[in-house]
């Protein structure tokens, strides 16, 4: 059984488990996100596909990833003001996505 004095240092211990978990999460989430340009001049990127188990690429992924190559190209000048997509077909998660934008 715990003591009254032990269960503050506990709950102390799991708010910063929980505080390491999210941050760790946090960078996954930068590195799925982040796609590279296809070349240095180029304004092509490429996104690597993550395998969530579903057997094809997560629409919510390919949409962050289209929106960071356009942040990219343009800079940090411009905010985004509106984003939706239309997916015609389930992508697949052992080929690379490629990002062409104008």
């Amino acid at each position: 059984m715990l003591s009254a004095r032990a269960a503050p240092s506990l709950v102390r211990a799991a708010r910063l488990c929980t505080a390491a978990t999210r941050r760790v999460t946090a960078d996954a989430l930068v590195r799925h996100v982040d796609v590279s340009p296809v070349a240095e001049t180029s304004t092509a990127f490429v996104g690597r596909s993550v395998d969530l188990g579903w057997g094809r690429v997560y629409g919510g992924q390919t949409m962050a990833q289209a929106l960071a190559a356009c942040q990219k190209l343009v800079g940090g000048d411009f905010s985004v003001h509106q984003l939706s997509c239309h997916f015609l077909r389930g992508g697949d998660v052992s080929a690379d996505i490629r990002f062409d934008c104008e």
